[in-house]
């Protein structure tokens, strides 16, 4: 495997051809990709010279343990190096050996192992066969990602020399690549970027390359620049003073939404749901419990739908005044369904995008869900989800804040649902507007003066209309409770990709609980002492400020029997991913 000098192409032997024309059984414009999981949702993969693009819907892939595709047809029949662009990752961290390994085929026939995930070049001789990897880029697991919705790892070329014995002029080589299976521990994936021209070299090839060298630059000084914070608190004031804490950490499945309830009895309460990734049509509902104050937690399902295919996205509790627990369930369908098509399918069972409820007598025990699921009437698809927990106001009537889509995901509005019976039969108590003009994940409270306030995350994107004044939390008032709502103001608080939320502490301030996805991300906690007119932001302060890439966020507070605020969000640090929180005294904000 002699080398030569050519600079006008990244050819590095006098044999050298392309090593991928047409993966098998992919379909045209997807990644070809493998994996010890199943990747459940469109993902992307950014290698050094940028985006590959995305794959579509898994289902319609099979062996999703192993990609095989054909390289150019041999131009001799003589030994060839064939060269391809790949990547791979293995999460989360993980000794240096034994490594995760796939094994490579040509022909049908094993040719050898190789390491996944190594941020290193590497060589195997094996048999008359040559394998070189040249690594281009490492993403660590620290950076912004969000698992395989846009997959880190490493990159480069991938040169293997093959023996005149596989060749057969004119026609193409056929390379396999299989995942081995990894422990419950560790999950790996390799890729292949979907590239005809992995040899060509040009102007647009290395400004494609520059402009990935320059993002991964800037996201490496974010991180730094977090990473240093947390070594010097001193130096920031208005972070908060309290006993952070772990509620539960999985290196391997992913948690989202948590929401935290202080019980009448003392005992905290914070719901949440575990699955392989930020979306997963298999995922579980879990509680965790704390009987000393967030000391210590006790995990266990809160409920798990047997036989159906279900993405539960978060179940916010609420305790009723005869102490039975109520919840709503949302659960994201959107993904699993193609018009009427069933994408996912899990036994005989299987449900609709809809936010349901459920009551519990026994502390959680076990759980009766509605007969029917809350929805709007009028519209074909019964779709609604909800984020924060319910709230009761003074009249005794229970009030829902949701989104809901009319038919597509794109198009959502804000409603609000109400029971006048403790949660066992619900109707459409209002319908607010458009989620642009109202905006999504609302946090609802009635103030200690009869009003309700409610918040609602808004989205804003730099260069589209108006993204000036998004990016924050919007505020609208109700006095009739809930039927009618003022126009959505901006508060001045952050709540970028992040919904915010409301509680009002016993000292009588509104404490907003909000977030920022982006740098610097961070926790905060602003109050306002006049009954959400106005609100202190000069004074907002820094709960946490080691989010490091945007799968976090979404926190929630609430306040002890002993007058301590506790506030909950979830993470992903280190390829970690984790439930935190931390417990302050009010009268240090």
């Amino acid at each position: 495997m002699s080398q030569t000098e050519n600079y006008a192409d990244y050819k590095r032997f006098p044999k050298e051809q392309e090593g991928f024309v047409k993966a098998i059984g992919v379909p045209e414009g997807h990644i070809p990709r493998c994996a010890t999981y199943p990747l459940v949702r469109n993902i992307n993969v950014s290698y050094f010279g940028g985006r590959a693009g995305g794959i579509g819907d898994p289902h319609e892939l099979t062996n999703t343990d192993r990609i095989e595709w054909e390289t150019s047809p041999a131009e001799s029949g003589e030994t060839t190096v064939f060269t391809w662009i790949g990547a791979s990752q293995v999460w989360p961290y993980k000794p240096s050996y034994p490594y995760s390994k796939a094994v490579l085929y040509v022909g049908g026939e094993e040719v050898c192992k190789f390491p996944l995930g190594r941020p290193d070049s590497f060589r195997i001789d094996e048999k008359d066969f040559k394998f070189v990897f040249d690594c281009k880029r490492f993403t660590s697991n620290i950076e912004d990602h969000q698992r395989t919705m846009d997959v880190p790892g490493i990159s480069g070329f991938y040169r293997l020399e093959v023996p005149p014995r596989c060749i057969t002029r004119g026609e193409p080589v056929r390379i396999k690549v299989r995942v081995e299976p990894s422990t419950p521990k560790y999950e790996a994936a390799y890729f292949i970027v979907p590239r005809t021209d992995a040899l060509s070299f040009n102007l647009s090839i290395l400004r494609d390359e520059m402009e990935q060298l320059q993002s991964d630059m800037t996201s490496l000084k974010k991180t730094v620049e977090i990473l240093y914070a947390q070594c010097y608190p001193q130096f920031f004031p208005q972070k908060m003073k309290g006993r952070r804490f772990l509620i539960h950490t999985d290196e391997v499945k992913h948690y989202i939404v948590p929401n935290v309830t202080v019980m009448s009895d003392g005992e905290i309460i914070v719901t949440s749901r575990l699955g392989m990734d930020h979306a997963d049509p298999y995922s579980t509902m879990m509680m965790y419990r704390s009987a000393d104050g967030g000391e210590t937690w006790k995990q266990e399902v809160l409920f798990e739908r047997q036989g159906e295919v279900v993405d539960h996205r978060c179940s916010p509790l609420f305790e009723l005044p005869g102490g039975d627990w109520i919840i709503t369930d949302y659960r994201l369908g959107s993904d699993w369904y193609r018009g009427e098509k069933r994408i996912f399918t899990r036994g005989e069972g299987s449900v609709e995008p809809t936010l349901w409820v459920a009551r519990s007598s026994d502390k959680g025990k076990t759980w009766a869900f509605t007969d029917k699921p809350l929805s709007v009437p009028g519209y074909k698809i019964e779709y609604a989800e909800v984020e924060r927990k319910m709230i009761m106001t003074g009249t005794g009537k229970l009030l829902v804040p949701a989104i809901f889509s009319p038919g597509e995901y794109n198009s959502m509005a804000a409603v609000i649902f109400a029971s006048d019976d403790m949660g066992c039969t619900w109707r459409v108590h209002a319908q607010l507007g458009d989620w642009e003009e109202y905006g999504v994940e609302m946090t609802i409270l009635q103030t200690n003066s009869g009003k309700l306030l409610m918040a609602g995350r808004c989205e804003g994107v730099n260069g589209q209309p108006g993204w000036q004044d998004k990016g924050g939390l919007w505020l609208y008032e109700s006095h009739d409770e809930g039927k009618t709502w003022s126009k959505p103001v901006q508060s001045g608080m952050s709540s970028i990709r992040s919904p915010g939320h409301l509680m009002q502490l016993k000292d009588g301030r509104i404490l907003c609980t909000h977030a920022s996805r982006q740098h610097p991300g961070s926790i905060y906690i602003t109050t306002s002492g006049d009954d959400g007119k106005t609100w202190d932001t000069e004074n907002t302060r820094i709960v946490t400020d080691d989010i490091v890439q945007w799968d976090a966020c979404y926190p929630c507070s609430d306040q002890m029997r002993d007058g301590k605020i506790i506030t909950v969000w979830y993470g992903n640090n280190f390829g970690k991913f984790h439930l935190s929180g931390m417990v302050y005294e009010p009268e240090d904000i």
